[in-house]
């Protein structure tokens, strides 16, 4: 081989040599790219994810209130239940101990409560 076609040659291989190492670099831009981008979305699925955990923990908070909710709507109609029978019977011990206040009627015997059982008839 001549020295001209060794220089040639060695052209040739330099030129490529300069080709293989952009292409490197621009290989390796692109994996620095590519990195970047896929830590920004691994941020975003790591935000997706605490968003995703808040509104589970919101909707679990809301389901056990809409639990208490209910509870407390069973216990407040229990009450309203039991309310209904005792009013007409405080309404009627009340209208008793007044006409005892009143000396209308005799006191008789009294209830657990300390309430009159039942009034006794008037004196004639």
């Amino acid at each position: 081989m001549t020295v001209a076609q060794q220089g040639a040659a060695l052209t040739r291989m330099s030129a490529e040599m300069e080709d293989w190492q952009l292409q490197a670099a621009d290989a390796k831009d692109a994996v620095e790219t590519v990195n970047r981008l896929l830590s920004e979305e691994k941020a975003a699925l790591l935000r997706c994810s605490l968003q995703f955990d808040q509104l589970r923990s919101k909707l679990t908070a809301k389901h056990q209130v809409e639990q208490a909710l209910d509870e407390a709507r069973r216990e407040n109609a229990r009450l309203r239940g039991r309310l209904e029978v005792l009013e007409p019977l405080a309404a009627t011990l009340a209208a008793s101990a007044h006409r005892e206040a009143a000396g209308k009627v005799k006191p008789g015997k009294h209830g657990s409560l300390g309430l009159p059982a039942m009034a006794a008839p008037p004196d004639p």
